[in-house]
């Protein structure tokens, strides 16, 4: 039975401790110049290439060597490899890698073990995550599980799955997995402002104006400056969907100042849609410390913070993308109310 990462979250609230251990896997980073330890169902995939030969920013702490799927490999073809440990009880691991693409597109990572013990073929996926990606290498913050009865004594799987329609390239390095314990919790956050937005599209993309969260962890966030291992991401989705779902997606947001003994975050949302008028939901997500379990994942919305069996979608923020003339139109109607309001509050 597939136990997937959003039914997890019961696990392990009230541990408190920080800590990692890595259990090396082999050839994490493409250094034999070959996929070698690596299973794909379709051969010659992934492809293995030089930094040197196509540079792309921020890989100036890779190797020599990184993966890469062509576009449209992505969409059919996955690469996955056994880990060397097996599932414990009320343990939590995450899988991670450095990701980059050749032009656009969205990458993934999976947890989860093998239905034929040692046979990758059989892979049942029981955690999955996915981001958009960028030009720039980054080190995204992977997939995150924690056992439950069903896979505990199964030998550990993980793999880079394929993503349906996904017609952008995908880049892979330095990939890593660690069994975690988790950070101290995140007391309180939110989405601070704006909670409503209208935004047109210029040339089929629309770009908001910034959108602030704040967070607090006691004792923590009120050391002035950027609170390190705390993340904040920026995301939307359609309304009648969670913040887990496949379709909602995540920017990573940049600290922005102290408040009090809150940190604030701050970032725009991209928007690319053909589709005219949309609404989407927007909110914030937050996780402090990369080894942190998913009981500390929390999700701040207008009321402030919940998790992910508490996510109100009347509380997100609401989002809508017009074409531009509508967009004008809307603007003119509510500087045309508010200059009526003021007239008649002259009389």
């Amino acid at each position: 039975m597939k136990t997937f990462i959003v039914a997890l979250l019961f696990a392990c609230v009230a541990m408190t401790s920080l800590g990692a251990v890595t259990i090396p896997l082999q050839n994490p980073g493409f250094e034999t110049g070959a996929a070698t330890f690596w299973y794909s169902p379709q051969a010659g995939v992934p492809g293995v290439v030089t930094h040197a030969a196509y540079p792309h920013p921020n890989n100036g702490t890779l190797g020599t060597y990184f993966a890469y799927y062509s576009p449209g490999d992505f969409s059919t073809t996955w690469i996955g490899q056994l880990v060397d440990t097996n599932y414990t009880a009320s343990t939590g691991y995450r899988f991670s890698a450095w990701l980059s693409n050749g032009g656009s597109g969205t990458g993934g990572y999976e947890i989860g073990y093998c239905a034929t013990p040692g046979d990758l073929a059989t892979f049942v996926a029981v955690a999955r995550a996915q981001y958009l990606i960028s030009n720039a290498w980054a080190l995204y913050p992977g997939v995150t599980y924690i056992t439950d009865p069903s896979t505990v004594g199964k030998q550990i799987a993980v793999r880079f799955p394929n993503i349906p329609g996904n017609a952008g390239g995908v880049w892979l390095d330095a990939a890593q997995f660690q069994v975690l314990t988790p950070a101290p919790l995140i007391g309180w956050c939110n989405l601070q402002w704006p909670t409503v937005m209208v935004v047109p599209t210029v040339g089929g993309t629309a770009v908001t104006e910034k959108v602030y969260g704040q967070v607090w962890i006691n004792g923590v966030t009120s050391i002035p400056g950027p609170t390190p291992g705390l993340n904040a991401w920026l995301g939307y989705g359609p309304t009648n969907a969670t913040p887990d779902a496949a379709t909602w997606q995540w920017i990573p947001a940049d600290f922005n100042t102290n408040v009090g003994n809150n940190v604030e975050f701050y970032t725009n949302l991209t928007i690319e849609t053909s589709v005219l008028p949309s609404v989407y939901a927007y909110c914030y997500k937050y996780l402090y410390d990369t080894n942190e379990l998913p009981s500390g994942v929390r999700y701040g919305q207008k009321d402030g913070m919940h998790t992910l069996a508490s996510y109100n979608p009347d509380q997100s923020g609401l989002l809508t993308v017009v074409p531009e003339p509508l967009a004008l139109g809307v603007l003119a109607g509510a500087l045309a109310l508010a200059y009526t309001f003021s007239r008649r509050a002259r009389m």
